[in-house]
């Protein structure tokens, strides 16, 4: 090819790739800034008018007078940690709650119920959590205990505005459902995230483990140690239910090496023989060295053989508010 039509092509090529780069960029462009507004159809709670005001202010009137409360306001959300959305057995899967006490002392959990979409406060409860528990409560347990009646017409669901007196660092929640027709189980903790906070008290413990009287549900204990050196740590076991201490066991792990123990490995490490209303044990890891830089990784995964499979129930979440 001619010199002089090697030049044409290139700069034909050139321009084509210029225009093709303008539309590509001004449909990123519309791409990046256009918004789809999400449809009703997936509306499962909205708040009332002037909700996020500085001041509560009464419900806009409702549609359906059964809900026609005078004095209702909604809830500042913003001054709790919020568990949503929960599941009330309605489309067969049903909530469980675990709250968490690693303060070193007994705490409370204050809870309130609260209706979407009418943000109607259905009752309040106060549950007291032992140091190193995580008793768990189901959904209808939580509704009784806060004196909540059924759904009014028009509502969705509950939600529940949750507060502790004790700091984040060490008070927690974990949300999982479970489906008693086909044995579904799953961790539905959704985390909201406070900067200020250290996590680290709460992300070293594993809670409910089932133990070896759920043999139809086993669990696995992972533990991986990322140091570059071999790593001892002090495991303390106990009831999740009262917190009481089942033992104490040291583990010796190796530099940058992943385990995967059964719950039963860890009983028989202390000589505990759960009775049967020991369903849950937590798993409290430390440094076996007080001061000593914690580096381990800890889980648990609960093999679910109706669907042969392996589901996991590590994540927990912080409660922020006081």
């Amino acid at each position: 090819m001619a010199l002089n039509s090697k030049v044409k092509l290139y700069a034909s090529l050139s321009i084509a790739l210029s225009v093709f780069g303008f539309f590509a960029l001004e449909n990123a462009t519309l791409a990046d800034t256009s918004v789809v507004q999400m449809p009703e159809e997936y509306v499962t709670g909205r708040a009332p008018a002037g909700f996020n005001a500085p001041q509560a202010l009464q419900l806009a009137p409702p549609p359906n007078a059964e809900r026609n409360r005078e004095g209702e306001q909604a809830l500042n959300g913003t001054v709790y940690t919020v568990i949503a959305p929960t599941f009330d057995g309605s489309d067969g899967n049903l909530s469980y709650f675990r709250f968490i006490n690693m303060s070193g002392a007994p705490t409370t959990i204050d809870l309130s119920v609260v209706g979407s979409v009418s943000a109607i406060t259905y009752g309040t409860a106060t549950f007291n959590i032992p140091d190193k528990a995580s008793p768990q409560y189901s959904m209808d347990e939580i509704l009784s205990e806060a004196g909540a009646g059924s759904l009014l017409t028009g509502d969705t669901g509950y939600s529940f505005y949750v507060k502790s007196p004790s700091a984040g660092n060490y008070v927690g929640y974990q949300h999982v459902i479970y489906n008693g027709t086909n044995g579904f189980f799953e961790n539905m903790s959704v985390c909201t995230f406070d900067p200020t906070f250290d996590y680290s008290i709460i992300n070293s413990a594993l809670v409910n483990v089932h133990t070896s009287v759920l043999s139809g549900y086993p669990t696995l204990v992972f533990l991986h140690n990322y140091a570059n050196s071999d790593r001892d740590y002090q495991v303390t076991i106990t009831d999740s239910r009262t917190g009481v201490v089942q033992g104490v066991v040291n583990i010796a792990t190796t530099a940058n090496t992943s385990y995967a123990s059964p719950m039963s490995f860890f009983e028989d490490l202390v000589d505990w023989i759960p009775s049967n209303n020991q369903q849950h044990a937590n798993l409290i890891f430390e440094p076996l060295i007080q001061g000593s830089t914690y580096t381990a990784i800890v889980g648990q995964g609960i093999q679910n053989s109706s669907f042969n499979s392996l589901v996991n129930m590590t994540q927990v979440c912080g409660i922020h508010h006081q």
